[in-house]
């Protein structure tokens, strides 16, 4: 495993820092508005989908979904 490498284990927040989570201490947690997970992934939540377009598929492809849906899950 990768993280068996003492130098990789020491290093590897440097690259990445978690986005939802946080690693401040209780202190400085409570002081920040003690915001807990929920709240914070609900508001990353938001942020992501008004900022993304309505659909990530072509329109032609969407069509074909929801015509095929349509058809087989339509009595």
């Amino acid at each position: 495993m990768i993280l068996d490498i003492s130098s990789t284990f020491e290093h590897f927040r440097d690259r990445w820092t978690p986005s939802v989570s946080d690693w401040v201490s209780y202190t400085d947690w409570q002081n920040s508005g003690s915001k807990d997970i929920l709240i914070r992934a609900n508001k990353k939540f938001k942020k992501i989908l008004a900022s993304s377009s309505e659909t990530l598929i072509d329109k032609e492809l969407e069509n074909s979904l929801k015509l095929y849906m349509h058809k087989t899950f339509t009595v």
